[in-house]
């Protein structure tokens, strides 16, 4: 298992010259989900992955959230620029999704977003935590 700050991981790569994409692989993705504010459900998956995307002379970087409850998505963010841990919104998050966060620090990145719905009772609060990271493909 690779031992490795995520932070620390994500930014250096983002800074740094080569490569495009990023492919992370967590030893684990700890889903909790919220109805009115109320704790609903928890699940527990493992081996899941995000890919990260960097473009050139670009202070936004995108996500790709690959293993996810219902299906794919992306969102854009603005690149970290504190040192230590960083929390920012998501940017140009696909309907349903609205309000989301990311927040990452040394040892796992978190995922915030709500699904929207027609009526507020159905809407559903999503947080994603990827822990370990298992695997980095360059």
């Amino acid at each position: 298992m690779i031992t490795s700050d995520v932070f620390k991981t994500l930014t250096t790569f983002l800074d740094s010259e080569t490569g495009n994409t990023l492919k992370l692989t967590f030893t684990q993705l700890k889903v909790d989900t919220y109805r009115n504010g109320h704790y609903f459900n928890t699940m527990i998956r493992p081996n899941s992955r995000l890919v990260l995307h960097k473009f050139k002379n670009e202070r936004f970087a995108k996500i790709r959230v690959v293993d996810n409850l219902v299906f794919p998505f992306w969102f854009w963010f603005e690149r970290p620029t504190q040192n230590l841990e960083y929390h920012t919104k998501m940017l140009r998050l696909s309907r349903p999704l609205a309000e989301g966060t990311l927040a990452i620090h040394a040892h796992k990145l978190c995922l915030q977003f709500t699904i929207d719905a027609p009526k507020k009772d159905l809407q559903l609060m999503v947080r994603q935590t990827y822990a370990d990271v298992v695997c980095l493909d360059y």
